[in-house]
């Protein structure tokens, strides 16, 4: 058997004058100290820790700035409605929400804006002012088919305006119109059934036909038209009795409605056509036939071919006759506009524009996107050209598999001026720009803002060039070139940054390239499938940063380009270019101030892994370098708080008992705290750091027991991470301690505290004085006994262990007692289990604990009393001692609690 003492305590037993004669009892105090034995594992203080977690200071939140456009995309889907303006506005707010997310790489990117009703006004009274007409000399207000009817029929009327819906529910023909007329729809729908607006060529001298704001329809089933109803406004007999006419449209939708579908809006042979506002053709055929096409300023126009393989605009013939009004034959979009065509069908034999136009012209600032399944701008006419202004954005672009861009006729011209953008995006295993065949072609970006000309074939490529005379041009922009056979999405093979010049003819190769830069002298045309500038300053985009990661990273954008998909209204939706590998450099400055340099990587990113954490809800900022192109500014991001709070330290947390009532503890300032009991949640036991770092809890007696599990979790209150994925320690309250370490990002966040509940034996008090008084006695071997009014402290042991051990208290005599030099050695008794022990230097047992006794506290002089049979301490002088019957007898003793382990 192995004793093992657990606490030692002293008691000094002090006995009066013994006497013949009765006295008054009288006390003498003696303070005696507790002496700890070398084998004790308990001591009697435990000094409270000092070393608080220190509070987390609070740090001001300052936002990122990032706008974000959460509008969704409004579909065009027209009900039966009177008014053409909120057909035309429903349109036009699909197309707002489609470019809304886009972000051209021009001056294009603020947004399109429409011609207010007084701009309209004022074009439209300069339009009658150039040609001489005068609508407003016989005004005609309709409101059913027959006043229509006899107002179109009216040579005399000068201007017909609906007040209402109307249809031609009879479906009767017009007389053919020779004279000048101005139809307002006023925002109704005009339905001609299988009839059409006829004209023939105009007798007044004049011939201008104006017809706006209205939801035009016709009755066509079967998807081509047939005679009667060939456009809505048709001119018959071809050019002999059509040229001559000018014709203003504006505001119109041909949105279908209930099937009730227009073949053509307007043959108009050898005629100019002039566009303003918002319009929304969708036909079955071609939007136009023409000879030129005005489009105003700030015209908004989306144009479709739903059903024919067709072009959308078609010049039909060269100009010649000598009354036609399109001798320029010229499509021209003004400034800040924006044209859309395309044909939804799969036909590829025409382009957007087909035929005998001799310009197509792009103003400052518009966007032009041709959308076809075939090709997307084809030259037919010899010395025919295309140029893009400055600030214009142009994407041609092909959904079949042939050439993008052709040049068909000798001496076609493609010209970006300055400032200006072109984006050619096709599939094909040629050339998306085939500038072979006949001579005299060019292709020229001169300084233009942006360009890529992209096939996504793996194995074609962008250029097809195979005549000496056909010269592709570059000037003063960067140039990007990606390889037949490398990933058209990837990062570019070769990159130059604002190249001078560069000029290839007839294939490439040395003799056929003339450029300032060396590295580009053996260009060949066969070797790329990609050519690109983006002539932009670059610009960052933050990933996301936490205060758990050491490695940040930001992508660098370096530009747009059509991508693969299109909106529902046809429009092109582009994609993010970023920097390939070291194209770029991006220096940071992390939350402590410091700056750190890194360079762009395959995938984009500029990655920089450093030695610690940043600080959260802090700042970091980030420019950019590409080339000679730098960041417009700094760009901010804030590090997001994922980091738990340190765990709770715990007061006294080895005492811990199943008796303990109460826990205190420190942790981070105003985080909440919240307790798990071997694993299930306790919510009564919540609570909230105070401002001074603490934390204290109660805990309902009878709640714990050996070897219990209490768990301690800290959450801070620093509310949802704006992350994609984070830990799963973060909630829309803040961040929490985990139930175990968790490995997150470059950090590992520590375990919430466990503290478990110990069970402990120890002696929590004993007597440091016992006085047995002062006795008048006759007979010195009397046996003198103390009871618990006879001591300072009572002898209490606690023993909260789950699992009982035995143990017992022992008593010894450190000092017998004496009185002045006399000593009574043997005098010094306990009465304990019917028997009167004598106390001796050696340790004798006076309680020992039961089997079946489960409580916590013992109170053993609590069962003391004086009498002989009695339990306690007690005093008896031997028969042959005579006790001295003056001064005090005072002795010692120690009492020592140790348990016993088999």
């Amino acid at each position: 058997m192995k004793n093992h003492y657990l606490r030692v305590l002293m008691t000094t037993l002090v006995l009066g004058s013994l006497m013949t004669s009765i006295a008054v009892p009288s006390m003498t105090e003696v303070k005696a100290a507790v002496i700890e034995d070398e084998e004790s594992t308990e001591s009697t203080e435990d000094t409270e820790r000092s070393d608080n977690q220190k509070s987390i200071e609070s740090l001001e939140d300052t936002s990122t700035e990032e706008t974000i456009d959460s509008s969704e995309r409004n579909e065009a889907v027209v009900p039966e409605m009177s008014a053409a303006e909120d057909v035309i506005q429903a349109v036009d707010t699909g197309w707002q929400n489609t470019h809304s997310q886009l972000k051209m790489a021009t001056a294009s990117e603020s947004g399109f804006v429409s011609a207010t009703p007084e701009e309209i006004a004022a074009a439209n009274e300069a339009a009658n002012m150039e040609i001489g007409f005068n609508p407003e000399e016989k005004v005609v207000e309709v409101a059913d088919w027959s006043e229509f009817r006899t107002a179109y029929n009216d040579g005399t009327v000068t201007k017909i305006i609906l007040t209402t819906d109307i249809s031609n529910s009879s479906n009767q023909a017009l007389n053919l119109r020779r004279t000048s007329i101005e139809i307002d729809g006023r925002g109704h729908t005009l339905h001609l059934n299988r009839r059409s607006l006829e004209i023939n060529s105009p007798t007044d001298g004049i011939g201008f036909f104006h017809i706006h704001d209205m939801v035009a329809q016709q009755r066509l089933d079967n998807g081509l038209t047939a005679a009667g109803y060939y456009a809505f406004v048709n001119g018959t007999n071809f050019t002999a009795n059509v040229a001559g006419w000018t014709f203003r449209t504006g505001n119109i939708t041909t949105v279908p409605v209930n099937g009730n579908r227009v073949g053509r809006f307007i043959r108009a042979y050898q005629s100019e056509v002039q566009v303003y506002g918002k319009m929304s053709l969708h036909t079955t055929e071609e939007n136009y036939y023409a000879g030129s096409v005005v489009i105003d300023d700030k015209t908004d126009w989306y144009g479709e071919v739903t059903y024919a393989n067709y072009s959308a605009v078609w010049f039909v013939e060269n100009s010649t006759n000598a009354a036609s009004t399109s001798k320029s034959q010229e499509f021209t979009i003004g400034d800040n506009s924006r044209v859309v065509l395309k044909n939804s069908s799969n036909g590829t034999t025409y382009p957007a524009v087909f035929h005998h136009y001799a310009s197509l012209t792009v103003g400052e600032n518009s966007i032009y996107n041709a959308n076809m399944n075939g090709n997307a701008v084809r030259f037919d006419q010899p010395n025919s050209q295309m140029t893009i202004k400055d600030g214009a954005v142009v994407n041609l672009l092909s959904r079949g598999n042939g050439e993008v861009l052709q040049y068909s006729a000798n001496n076609s011209n493609l010209t970006v001026e300055p400032g200006g953008s072109l984006y050619i995006v096709g599939n094909t295993t040629g050339g998306v720009v085939n500038l072979q065949g006949a001579g005299g072609h060019t292709l020229t970006l001169d300084n233009p803002a942006g360009f890529d000309i992209r096939n996504n074939n793996d194995r074609g490529r962008a250029l097809a060039m195979n005549n000496a005379t056909n010269v592709f041009s570059i000037k003063e922009s960067d140039i990007d070139l990606w390889n037949v056979g490398k990933l058209v999405g990837g990062p570019s093979q070769e990159t130059y940054a604002l190249v001078d010049n560069f000029s290839v003819k007839n294939g490439g190769g040395t003799a056929n390239v003339t450029t300032s830069e060396p590295s580009l002298s053996n260009f060949t045309v066969n070797n790329y499938r990609r050519i690109a500038g983006m002539n932009t300053k670059p610009e960052v985009q933050w990933s996301p940063v936490t205060d758990a990661d050491k490695s940040y990273q930001a992508k660098v954008l370096i530009g747009y380009t059509p991508g693969n998909t299109f909106d529902e209204f046809g429009n092109v939706v582009l994609e993010e270019v970023f920097a390939s590998a070291n194209q770029a450099k991006v220096t940071y400055t992390d939350t402590f101030g410091e700056t750190h340099e890194a360079s762009t990587a395959d995938d984009g990113y500029a990655t920089f892994t450093d030695t610690r954490f940043n600080e959260a809800t802090k700042e970091m900022f980030a420019t950019a370098v590409r080339g000679p192109w730098e960041s417009e500014e700094a760009v901010k991001t804030t590090v997001i708080d994922v980091t738990p709070p340190e765990p709770a330290k715990v007061d006294k947390a080895e005492r811990v008992s199943p008796s303990t009532k109460e826990l205190t503890g420190t942790g981070e300032v105003n985080a909440n705290v919240s307790f798990t009991l071997n694993g299930v949640a306790q919510p009564a036991w919540n609570t909230t750091v105070n401002n001074e770092g603490r934390w204290l809890i109660t805990i309902p007696e009878g709640t714990l027991t050996q070897d219990d599990k209490i768990q301690i979790i800290l959450q801070d209150k620093s509310g949802a991470a704006d992350l994609e994925t984070p830990p799963i320690t973060n909630n829309e309250i803040g961040n929490s301690n985990p139930v175990t370490d968790l490995n997150y990002s470059d950090a590992t966040f520590k375990a919430g505290t466990i503290i478990s509940v110990n069970g402990t034996l120890t002696m929590i008090s004993a007597p440091a004085n016992v006085a047995f008084g002062s006795l008048n006695i006759r007979d010195y071997t009397q046996l003198i006994g103390a009871d618990k009014s006879s001591i300072d402290d009572a002898l209490i042991i606690e023993d909260t262990r789950g699992a009982r051990d035995k143990w017992e208290v022992t008593v010894q005599v450190v000092e017998e007692m004496t009185n002045d030099g006399d000593v009574l050695v043997g005098a010094m008794k306990y009465h304990y289990n019917n028997q009167l022990l004598t106390l001796t230097a050696s340790p004798q047992t006076i309680y020992s604990n039961g089997p079946n006794d489960l409580a916590s506290t013992y109170n053993i002089t609590n069962a003391w009393g004086k009498g002989s049979d009695q339990n306690g301490l007690k005093i008896q002088a031997k028969e042959d001692v005579v006790p001295k019957t003056n001064g005090s007898y005072t002795g010692t003793v120690k009492w020592s609690l140790r348990d016993t382990i088999e």
